[in-house]
């Protein structure tokens, strides 16, 4: 049976290197295979761990929906361009990062 599902291309917007800098290694490595199994067939479904965000101002320009990811206690922020079949934008975030700025 072949699956008719679109395959979406993840890029990473600027700044995300340095927000899995904060992270150990075992984390940062799960929000990265979590982004990978997650958001490369079907990004804009909602799901537990995967919301749109109502009412949020976005960081990136002309963007105007964004989405949150769920990794543990980690919040990946993402937009999705159906014109070209990419998910683009992950930001990573979290509360015990947060407290420490």
């Amino acid at each position: 049976m072949v699956s008719s599902l679109a395959v979406y291309e993840i890029s990473y917007s600027a700044g995300v290197e340095e927000d899995l800098r904060r992270p150990p290694a075992h984390a940062r490595s799960l929000i990265l295979d979590t982004i990978e199994v997650q958001l490369t067939y079907e990004p804009l479904r909602e799901t537990k761990n995967r919301k749109l965000l109502v009412g949020i101002v976005s960081p990136w320009e002309d963007v105007t929906v964004v989405w949150e990811l769920r990794v543990r206690s980690f919040r990946v922020f993402y937009d999705v361009n159906e014109d070209e079949g990419s998910v683009c934008g992950a930001r990573n975030s979290s509360k015990a990062a947060a407290q420490d700025d």
